[in-house]
């Protein structure tokens, strides 16, 4: 079956009774508990799996320009000779000139090719054992190859040095002392002196004899102003220090010698410049003169260097040649023909897709060799590719040969009740036919504590304690709800018919605690109903009893007719409530 007739296969109308067959046999246990109205809206975009692999050629003008230095010189000279030697182009079968050049570190550089030349682009795709060859050989345009005099020398080899400093003088006055070798010294602002540390500038520091307190003790009496032991009469005072104990120190005045480093002047001589105010040049190194280090110092070149451009050979070589780059594509996109489904994504859709499937030759666009094989949908998927990637069929660059495949991939999206939450929910049905993924975009049954559930669980302890009319009316109605489950399941399938019944009883679970939540979901999932006791069918009046039954026999006959599952289950029911 070919790629279009397949997708042409899936191209058709979904309709509901569609959707709710691919959900009971993927999720039949969430199938039980959803209501998918006969008249939802059913939204279908079709999406398109398209895997391309190809091969394009483009062909650019490259210009090289370079210093002809002997060794190249030697092998450009096969180039040279114009289009009377080469005529109007010409195939370089030895690329060992490029190979020579790329060691001095140049590198081509694109240009513009002139409309009048648009033929340079005009020769053979090389083919080697039924595939492009890659690399293809070069082709260069001998009118526009040949060398030339350096622009930058004018063929003299050496240009003025081009240091801001030097402009061709090579040696020039030191601007910093002016040729006169020296400079002022910073250190002592030129004075020749700086301030004593030792003193800190007062040209005095404190006596060692006496610690700077300027009296001693006296050596007499040791200090205690008395020769012996003291008598009534005072007659053995010192007389050295006259009773005191101490006198004045000889080796200082007022505490205080003179500073001997300085002399008692405050300051020393700068250790910089030795007391002369100035220092050695450091620019210059003390010569006057600056000497540039860039351009040469003989006469014949004095101030000059050597010239960056044709390095020193005079003559440049420039060869213009056209290049041709083969590229392999392969690429996996999700096209979508028409409005994409906001809640999913491409690469979920991806994900669903036949990754193995096999590509087919569409083109081939090989020199004489041309094949096309699109139908419409390749056709537009190979175009919208081909201007992703840049290339074109007519004009470089080219695309030479595409391999295509492409698969319809629709995805259906609608919504639909949750039978015990009432809440509306969404859902995706991705690649509806080959292998269907459902994508829930919500989940009802996602149960998270909350203040508001502790207040309801807080509330039904108190109501069970005092049993509270509201409390009564609760347990009736969760009874009601589970009995209802257990007539609708009984015979295998919970119909669509009952789905509905049962939601309209319910209303929703707003009032019930995340526990009782979770019981009415787990009887819904389960596949074997426990037995029903006593305690499942007492309810607060004989009122609410004969309603139930009502509503229970409503259920029964939703499908047109009781069957004998569902009358034994209600005979159950109304066994119990009368024991």
């Amino acid at each position: 079956m070919s790629m279009k007739t397949e997708a042409q296969r899936q191209m058709v109308n979904i309709s509901v009774m569609d959707v709710k067959e691919v959900i009971s046999k993927l999720e039949p246990e969430k199938f039980e508990k959803m209501i998918i109205d006969n008249n939802s809206q059913i939204i279908v975009s079709n999406y398109f799996y398209v895997k391309f692999s190809g091969t394009s050629a483009n062909r650019v003008v490259k210009k090289l320009v370079f210093p002809l230095f002997p060794e190249i010189a030697n092998v450009f000279a096969g180039f040279e000779g114009g289009e009377q030697s080469h005529g109007r182009k010409c195939k370089v079968d030895d690329e060992y000139l490029l190979h020579l050049i790329s060691g001095y570190k140049i590198e081509a550089t694109d240009m513009d090719i002139i409309t009048s030349m648009t033929d340079v682009f005009d020769y053979p795709i090389e083919v080697g054992n039924g595939r492009v060859s890659a690399p293809q050989h070069k082709y260069f345009i001998p009118s526009m190859t040949g060398r030339h005099e350096c622009p930058q020398c004018k063929g003299e080899k050496y240009i003025t040095c081009t240091n801001p400093a030097c402009l061709g003088k090579h040696e020039w006055a030191c601007p910093m002392c002016r040729g006169s070798r020296k400079l002022k010294c910073e250190t002592c602002n030129a004075s020749g002196y700086v301030m004593c540390k030792t003193c800190k500038g007062r040209g005095e520091e404190k006596c060692a004899a006496c610690s700077g307190t300027a009296q001693v003790k006296c050596s007499h009496c040791g200090g205690d102003g008395y020769v012996g032991k003291p008598l009534p009469d005072g007659s053995n005072k010192c007389t050295l220090c006259e009773g005191k104990g101490w006198h004045l120190c000889n080796e200082c005045s007022n505490g205080h010698v003179k500073c001997d480093p300085c002399n008692g002047r405050g300051e020393v001589k700068c250790h910089d410049c030795h007391g002369t105010g100035q220092v050695d040049c450091g620019n210059c190194k003390a010569t006057g003169s600056i000497v540039c280090e860039k351009c040469y110092s003989d006469d014949a070149r004095l101030g000059k260097i050597d010239c960056p451009t044709c390095k020193t050979m005079g003559m440049m070589g420039e060869l213009v040649f056209v290049d041709t780059v083969i590229t392999d594509h392969a690429i996996e996109r999700i096209i979508c023909k028409n409005a994409k489904l906001n809640l999913i994504s491409d690469q979920q859709v991806m994900d669903c897709s036949n990754k193995n499937g096999k590509t087919e030759i569409l083109m081939v666009n090989i020199n004489e060799e041309k094949i096309e094989a699109y139908d419409d949908l390749s056709s537009d998927f190979a175009l919208a590719i081909e201007n992703e990637l840049g290339i074109e069929k007519l004009t470089f660059p080219k695309i030479l040969k595409e391999e295509l495949f492409y698969e319809l991939i629709p995805c259906v999206h609608t919504a639909y009740r949750h039978m015990l939450t009432n809440t509306v929910h969404e859902f995706t049905i991705l690649n509806f036919f080959n292998r269907p993924v459902i994508v829930f975009h919500s989940e009802p049954e996602q149960i998270q504590a909350s203040v508001g559930n502790a207040m309801k669980a807080t509330g039904k302890l108190f109501g069970k304690i005092f049993k509270t009319k509201s409390y009564e009316e609760k347990e009736d109605k969760k009874k009601e709800i589970r009995l209802m489950i257990y007539v609708a399941k009984v015979d295998g399938a919970i119909q669509d018919v009952e789905k509905q019944i049962i939601a309209e009883n319910i209303g929703s679970l707003e009032d019930f605690t995340n526990a009782e939540k979770k019981d009415l979901f787990g009887i819904m999932s389960i596949k074997t109903l426990p037995e029903l006791t006593k305690e499942d069918v007492s309810f607060s009046s004989n009122a609410n009893i004969e309603q139930i039954v009502k509503d229970l026999v409503n259920i029964a006959l939703a499908d047109g007719n009781m069957n004998i599952n569902e009358k034994e289950i209600i005979d159950r029911i109304k066994l119990l409530m009368n024991k």
